[in-house]
C-alpha cells in the first residue's frame, strides 16, 4: 500500500485538527494513529490557549507537568489569562510558555513579582493587557519592544479613564514597531498621547468612552475608530480569539475597515467637481 510523503502527511493531519480545533473526541481520535500523529495534532491544538478561571489554569499547569519538558515552549504561541486567573498562576505558565507572540494578560492587579520580568522576555507581536500591568513591564530586555505591533490596554477599575500620570500610555512611544492601539474608556486626552507619541501608528480604536458627543470629540485623527463596549466576560475571549484567528469580524480588522472607508470617501469627494 503507497504511503504518503512525511512531510505530506504531516500536513494532512495538521490541516485536519485545524478544521476543528476546539474537538476534543477529534483529537484523541487523531492521535491514536501514530505517536508521531499525536506530537503533530497536539502542537496544533495547544498553539492558542485560553485560561478563563482559576481551575483551567491549575488543570493546564497539570498537564504543563505531564509533557515532556520544552513541549509548551514549543507548542504555545497565543495564551489568554482571564481575569479569574491570579497574576501567580500567570507567572508559573509563562514560565513553560516562553515563545508566546499573542498574549492577553486580565489577571487581577494584585501581581506577581515574577510577571513582568517574564513579559518583557517573550517575543509579542500582540497584546492585550491591563494598564498597571503594562505600566510595570520593564524594558530590558528589549525583547518584547522589538516586535509587538498590536496592543490592547484596558482599565478594569475606576476611575473609568487613564491617569495623566500612569507612565502606559506616555511609554508607547518606546514601542517603534506599534502601529494598532486599542484602549478602553479612554477620553480625548488619552488619545491625544497616544496619536502624537506612536511614530507608526495606523489604527487606534476606543472601546467604549464616557465622552459625550463622541463621534465629534475624536475626529481630529481619522486613525481614531469607535468600537463597541463588550459587556460579558465571555465577549473578551470570543473577541480575543477572533484576533488569534484572524476571523473577519475581529476588532482590528473592524477598524482597518472603517479607515479604509473614510480614506475611500475623502478621495472620491477630492475627486469631484
Amino acid at each position: 500500500m503507497p504511503t504518503l510523503p512525511f512531510e505530506l502527511e504531516r500536513e494532512v493531519f495538521e490541516i485536519a485538527t485545524h478544521g476543528d480545533r476546539r474537538n476534543a473526541v477529534l483529537k484523541l481520535n487523531l492521535s491514536l494513529v501514530a505517536q508521531r500523529v499525536q506530537y503533530w495534532v497536539e502542537l496544533v491544538y495547544y498553539e492558542s490557549v485560553t485560561l478563563m478561571d482559576q481551575a483551567s489554569a491549575d488543570k493546564f499547569l497539570k498537564l504543563v507537568n505531564s509533557k515532556s519538558p520544552g513541549f509548551f515552549a514549543t507548542a504555545v504561541k497565543a495564551l489568554c489569562f482571564a481575569f479569574f486567573v491570579s497574576a501567580t498562576e500567570a507567572s508559573r505558565i509563562l514560565s513553560f510558555c516562553t515563545n508566546i507572540q499573542m498574549l492577553a494578560c486580565w489577571v487581577d492587579q494584585k501581581t506577581s513579582p515574577d510577571l513582568a520580568p517574564l513579559l518583557s522576555a517573550l517575543p509579542l507581536n500582540q497584546l492585550s493587557i491591563e494598564l498597571d500591568h503594562f505600566s510595570n513591564i520593564p524594558l530590558s530586555p528589549p525583547t518584547w519592544l522589538s516586535h509587538l505591533t498590536h496592543i490592547s490596554l484596558i482599565l478594569w477599575h475606576t476611575p473609568s479613564h487613564y491617569d495623566p500620570h500612569n507612565p502606559g500610555l506616555w511609554r508607547l512611544g518606546q514601542l517603534p514597531r506599534l502601529t494598532h492601539v486599542a484602549l478602553s474608556n479612554a477620553r480625548r486626552a488619552d488619545t491625544t498621547i497616544v496619536c502624537s507619541r506612536c511614530a507608526s501608528l495606523q489604527v487606534l480604536l476606543v472601546v467604549h468612552t464616557d465622552e459625550t458627543e463622541a463621534d465629534e470629540i475624536f475626529e481630529f485623527d481619522p486613525r481614531i475608530v469607535l468600537g463597541p463596549q463588550e459587556d460579558e466576560p465571555e465577549d473578551f475571549g470570543l473577541d480575543w480569539e477572533d484576533v488569534v484567528f484572524r476571523r473577519p469580524n475581529n476588532m482590528w480588522a473592524y477598524a482597518e475597515d472603517v479607515i479604509r472607508r473614510r480614506r475611500m470617501t475623502l478621495t472620491g469627494s477630492t475627486a469631484s467637481p
